[in-house]
């Protein structure tokens, strides 16, 4: 088999799963279709309004595409069994091609219709009635619910006596049709039990024009109750809303009706009514739960209950205090004020306003801190300047101080340095006049005396020189130069301090040592003080003990090491990480800067400087200085 047999096989495949795929999703995504059954006719306001519940729910809650239809069976008017008999054959009809995937049955004329004549039996079904004693009357078939929507009139009749319990009589108004009239005996059968604590008159029939004028002037403990208005003494149809708000202009008593649609906008004060929107918000549950695929009989039936709803604008004109509705009442139509309407964005602006003063209190004085801060740090910074000037002359002198000391404490040497060749001048100036005073004279060694002359005098000033360029504030001035001269001139300076202290020096030179990059007088400075304190330390042994060691070493991390040994006490343990602090000091009359001047200096110069014992007795100090490569 060749590759393209192979590529057209998995390309046939392919094309047919995505075949089966959309398939399915279409399928799945068919339209469901609801059929809703109304008992009366079109256009009946409960009707209508049920209907825009209804859809608005059902979409607020839509899982898929939907048609949702709507039968206004008109059973009331019209329930001879051959009008039911063409009702049935003509629903069949039209929904035979269009099958339903749940009805909606509304109020008991459609339920038993429907279940008389059996119709879309295999149909998932949602009765929706007002008696709870429906069952008696009517089998339900095992894959439908029901929703009781119960007119508890005695209920709402005596919730009327607790908010007027002076109340003595009720005026009872409805309309001329069929559904007025069921209304009325449904409302006589409620309230038998409560004739003995008030009286009910009935207006029915009348001109809506007399009915007006019969409510404008009510005796006085009375109240009214409207039922359902919708058609005239003449027999022509009303809409009982209008009749509500007429009824509430013009009466001069409270008016309390039972629905929700009676209250919702009419000049009805309230009542314990039942709302058909908590009906249509049901039923749309369940519709979605058996398209989701849950099973009609395990969904619980519906008892709406009642709720308690009130006009605001009829409670304020009754004068009915609002606390004195049941707990959860729902008051429609309320009038803000400004407060009211605004409370929680006023509260909330008042926080922020305040939060943001708040910030900004804390901001200026953050701010004004700031600047206290800035000006106070500017002056210490002035003051810190100043110290650091005062430091660093300090610091000068306090260096200068210990070249004028170091110098000191080897005068003796340094005046055997400049004396040596004065006496050498001397003498060979002398010797010069004894041969120019010859009577023949050698010119030879006139000049050879002239030349010692000559060379003891730059010997003597090159000494001078030294002096004058140590004790001097120079700026450090770094060249290339040899260690070991460096240092070397520093012993051959002291020799005489040496010998006069009858001190055994010894140097331990490494042949090729490198040359460095340093200021000569700094480093000279560091030997000197080094080797005058090797040769303090060792003032206190007898004479052949006194013994003094300059080794110059190259380690391994190309560093150049010189160290200073004596034969000395040594330093005591706890005092080896101290000896190079400011002011520390073992001489009686020494100022504790020396060391650590040339601590200073070695570690200017990128260099270490420390202490240390030796073994076989005495003080070891070293340092290092890097090699210049």
């Amino acid at each position: 088999m060749n590759l393209k047999v192979i590529i057209n096989i998995i390309l046939f495949v392919f094309i047919v799963l995505c075949s089966h795929y959309v398939f399915a999703n279409e399928s799945s995504m068919s339209k469901k279709r609801i059929l809703v059954f109304h008992s009366m006719e079109t256009n009946r306001p409960l009707h209508i309004y049920f209907n825009s519940l209804l859809r608005q729910e059902i979409y607020k809650r839509s899982v898929c595409p939907y048609v949702l239809n709507f039968e206004n069976l008109d059973l009331i008017r019209f329930h001879s069994k051959s009008y039911k008999n063409n009702l049935k054959t003509m629903l069949y009809q039209k929904y035979s091609a269009l099958h339903p995937d749940i009805i909606i049955i509304f109020l008991s004329q459609a339920t038993e219709f429907v279940s008389e004549y059996n119709l879309f039996p295999e149909i998932p079904r949602i009765y929706i009635t007002t008696e709870y004693n429906f069952k008696n009357k009517v089998q339900f078939p095992n894959n439908s619910v029901v929703g009781f929507m119960g007119y508890d009139f005695k209920g709402n009749v005596e919730h009327c006596l607790e908010l007027f319990p002076d109340t003595n009589q009720f005026f009872v108004i409805r309309g001329n049709g069929l559904i007025d009239k069921s209304f009325e005996h449904t409302f006589r059968e409620n309230t038998k039990e409560l004739k003995r604590q008030v009286k009910f008159e009935y207006i029915g029939g009348l001109k809506i024009e007399k009915l007006l004028k019969r409510v404008e002037n009510l005796p006085d403990y009375s109240l009214v109750y409207y039922l359902p208005y919708t058609m005239d003494d003449r027999g022509r149809p009303c809409y009982a809303i209008d009749i509500a708000i007429k009824i509430g202009e013009r009466t001069n008593k409270p008016v309390f009706s039972f629905v929700d649609q009676l209250v919702i906008n009419s000049g009805i004060l309230g009542g314990r009514i039942t709302s058909v929107k908590s009906i249509a918000d049901w039923v749309s549950k369940v519709v979605w739960q058996v398209f989701k695929g849950k099973s009609i009989t395990s969904i619980d039936s519906g008892d709406f209950g009642h709720k308690y709803m009130y006009d605001w604008q009829k409670l304020k004109k009754w004068g009915i205090d609002e606390k004195k509705l049941p707990p959860n009442s729902i008051v429609q139509n309320r009038k803000y004020n400004f407060f009211e309407l605004y409370k929680w964005r006023i509260i909330i602006g008042i926080l922020i306003l305040l939060f943001e003063s708040f910030l900004i209190f804390i901001l200026l004085r953050v701010n004004t801190k700031l600047k206290q801060s800035s000006i106070a740090l500017n002056k210490m910074n002035l003051r810190l300047k100043e110290t650091m000037a005062s430091h660093a002359l300090l610091q000068e002198q306090v260096k200068q101080l210990d070249r004028v000391e170091t110098i000191g404490t080897f005068t003796s040497a340094v005046a055997h340095e400049i004396n040596q060749p004065l006496a050498a001048i001397r003498c060979n100036a002398q010797a010069a006049i004894r041969f120019l005073n010859a009577k023949q004279l050698d010119i030879n060694q006139v000049k050879e005396a002239l030349l010692d002359i000559v060379s003891d005098n730059k010997r003597a000033a090159d000494v001078i020189l030294w002096l004058r360029m140590i004790i001097k504030k120079d700026e450090p001035m770094c060249e290339e130069l040899a260690v070991m001269d460096v240092i070397q001139e520093i012993v051959d300076l002291l020799q005489s301090e040496i010998s006069i202290n009858n001190v055994s020096i010894s140097k331990d030179y490494m042949e090729g040592i490198p040359s460095v990059y340093c200021d000569k007088i700094q480093i000279q400075h560091v030997m000197i003080n080094l080797l005058v304190n090797a040769l303090d330390a060792v003032k206190e042994k007898p004479e052949g003990n006194r013994e003094v060691q300059v080794s110059i070493r190259i380690e391994k991390n190309d560093n150049i090491l010189v160290s200073i040994s004596d034969s000395g006490s040594g330093i005591k343990i706890i005092n080896l990480e101290t000896v190079f602090d400011t002011f520390y000091t073992t001489k009686k009359k020494g100022m504790g800067i020396g060391l650590s001047i040339c601590k200073s200096i070695v570690e200017n110069h990128d260099g270490r400087i420390w202490a240390s014992n030796n073994p076989q007795g005495g003080a070891v100090f070293s340092f290092t200085l890097p090699i210049n490569r």
